[in-house]
């Protein structure tokens, strides 16, 4: 398996065996953050639904959800990802160093395509020292 892939490799490699076995439904697991580093490689964009066009809001708390491109480092390499959050992370900027809370994987499938989505607690911006 390529060891290029950071956090997915992570994620299928835990979990591939549980989800190959449950085809169809959708699984969702914890990824832990400890080994990686990440750097924002855009601001946090409000999410649209594809249908209506309009932001996509979080049935549970009415917020808009927003989603910020990230670069993660990792022990084997390095990969962009999306993630989600409900709300707006504040003080992001592309190019910062950021630190994830509380990431999750879950795993989605269409008619032809299936992956992975991210979505976290939030999105923080690490405070360099000076």
């Amino acid at each position: 398996m390529d060891q290029g892939w950071c956090i997915r490799i992570d994620v299928q490699q835990k979990y591939w065996a549980q989800s190959s076995q449950e085809k169809g439904k959708t699984l969702k697991v914890p990824v832990e953050v400890s080994r990686y580093q990440f750097v924002a490689s855009t601001e946090p964009v409000a999410e649209n639904d594809y249908a209506t066009h309009q932001p996509k809001i979080d049935a549970q708390s009415g917020q808009p959800i927003y989603a910020t491109q990230v670069v993660a480092l990792g022990p084997d390499g390095a990969e962009v990802i999306k993630i989600r959050t409900v709300g707006k992370p504040l003080g992001i900027v592309a190019g910062g160093s950021v630190r994830i809370v509380g990431l999750w994987a879950s795993t989605w499938q269409s008619s032809d395509k299936a992956g992975i989505s991210f979505r976290a607690e939030r999105i923080e911006p690490v405070q360099t020292k000076s």
